[in-house]
């Protein structure tokens, strides 16, 4: 009689193991009965006899089977890569845990595993609790020391991995832990979830090689990114459109690498993302740049640490970006939820978002250590970026008999009731700083408080904009990026009385 277990659940969870002794079942049993088992084909798992043919047979069986393989505890020494071949479907490689059932390339500069061949296309492949290192550390230069490579064929739309899941890996010692043949469609359809890296020179996933757009529907659930030793970009030139990424949680980026980098025409939900701890000197970049066109809406971005350091000493640096053409009809956007910055050292120009063709729009901003929105010297961006929090259209309470100082956040229509007893000064924030946005206006209202002498002057800083000596009025001023700086222009006068 045929078992049907959650193998997850069963190999994993206190519930699985009461289930296996109330049906009887051995651990070993339900290995031998859903798993092929590595040792069975002669690997040792001792970290010093090479595995690596025995393991291409015992790889060379579960896919041209159709099956799943089982690799217990262990180190397993290879001195090639091990060759998944192409145009097969339904096989995969589960180990106990990602700490534990380990593949250790010997040999510098080849890839661990090579995932497909030039023969076709596979898919409904997984890859699940698995380690992936090298016995020596790789630097940067040893470019095919990358952990997995998608390989696929040569003709027809050069796809190479659809519909497969890759969950609970761990990746050290490689320059990247994923990478796409030359010249092949990348991964589509496929879910990573629960990936750690460390110890990487370059990063977690480099798409650079894929020369087909595209590569629609792929999931991403969560990755720790210990990023320390790492150049970047972590995820390189990543291509598709509907493609979602859950929590990416980036430690430790002591090389200042570029987090993300995409082609145009990319199209994502990103949950969350942190940065914790970094060091970004010299040259400004984008921390995460999306190239343009594209369509991303991110929920909430976090930078920062209390050893954070970001003080570039040229350009500006940024933590979202956009770069290239960008053309009427394919306007790129970027919506935030929620943006907040701050650092234990900071100097130069460093800005939430920066690039000019795209439209932000975040809801709220929170930023500490001498961050600001964006910069007022850079092409565009002041024109393009609103924050809704400050642009919210609310109704202030009545301010007074008093001067009034508008504050970022305040509501944007401040209302005065009481007569004045004295001339009273309403300043706006200042039109040259940073945190200016597109869209940012204030309504200044009186009614029943300006009278006689007892005007209403509206400053920014000490510049007199207007003395307004009438009441019964409305007055909405907008900040325009005009010059350099920006400035508050008014644009309405309402009489209240008519």
């Amino acid at each position: 009689m045929p078992r049907f277990i959650d193998i997850d659940q069963t190999l994993s969870s206190a519930a699985g193991a009461d289930a296996r002794s109330a049906m009887g079942i051995t651990a070993a049993a339900l290995n031998a009965d859903f798993y092929v088992n590595a040792k069975d084909y002669g690997a040792t798992g001792d970290g010093t006899t090479d595995d690596t043919e025995a393991l291409q047979e015992w790889l060379d069986y579960v896919v041209e089977n159709q099956r799943q393989g089982w690799l217990p505890t262990g180190t397993y020494k290879l001195t090639d890569t091990l060759i998944a071949a192409g145009d097969h479907y339904g096989w995969g490689i589960h180990g106990e845990n990602e700490n534990f059932s380990i593949l250790s390339q010997f040999t510098d500069n080849i890839p661990v595993i090579q995932v497909g061949t030039t023969a076709g296309s596979s898919h409904t492949v997984q890859l699940n609790r698995l380690k992936f290192t090298y016995n020596s550390a790789q630097p940067s230069s040893n470019t095919n020391a990358n952990c997995i490579v998608f390989e696929g064929s040569t003709t027809g739309d050069k796809s190479s991995l659809y519909w497969s899941s890759f969950r609970h890996l761990r990746f050290t010692n490689g320059y990247y832990a994923m990478t796409v043949a030359s010249g092949r469609f990348a991964p589509w359809g496929c879910e990573w979830d629960m990936l750690t890296m460390n110890d990487m020179s370059g990063g977690m996933y480099d798409n650079t090689n894929s020369t087909v757009s595209g590569c629609p529907n792929n999931k991403w659930g969560r990755a720790t990114i210990l990023c320390t030793g790492a150049a970047g970009p972590i995820f390189k030139n990543i291509r598709g459109y509907n493609t979602v990424f859950g929590t990416l949680e980036f430690l430790v980026a002591d090389q200042g690498p570029q987090l993300m980098t995409t082609t145009s025409l990319f199209t994502a939900d990103i949950g969350s993302v942190k940065l914790e701890i970094g060091s970004y000197t010299g040259a400004g970049k984008s921390l995460f740049e999306f190239s343009n066109p594209c369509h991303v809406r991110i929920g909430s971005v976090a930078v920062g640490g209390t050893t954070a350091v970001f003080t570039p000493t040229s350009g500006i640096l940024a933590i979202i970006g956009s770069s290239g053409a960008v053309t009427i009809d394919k306007q790129s956007d970027i919506e935030i939820g929620s943006i907040e910055a701050y650092a234990s050292s900071l100097s130069g120009t460093a800005v939430a978002v920066n690039g000019g063709g795209c439209r932000y729009t975040i809801r709220n901003v929170y930023f500490e250590d001498g961050w600001t929105l964006q910069s007022t010297g850079s092409s565009g961006t002041g024109n393009l970026v609103t924050v809704s929090r400050w642009v919210n259209g609310a109704l202030s309470t009545n301010k007074g008999d008093a001067d009034y100082t508008v504050a970022l956040g305040d509501p944007n229509v401040a209302v005065f009731n009481t007569a004045f007893t004295a001339p009273r000064t309403i300043t706006l924030p200042s039109k040259g700083s940073n945190d200016r946005c597109a869209g940012l206006y204030y309504d200044l209202i009186f009614s029943g408080a300006i009278n006689g002498a007892n005007t209403a002057v509206i400053k920014e800083g000490s510049n007199t904009l207007r003395t307004q000596s009438t009441d019964g009025v409305r007055l909405r001023y907008m900040w325009a990026r005009q010059t350099a700086v920006g400035q508050w222009v008014l644009v309405d006068v309402v009489d209240l009385t008519a």
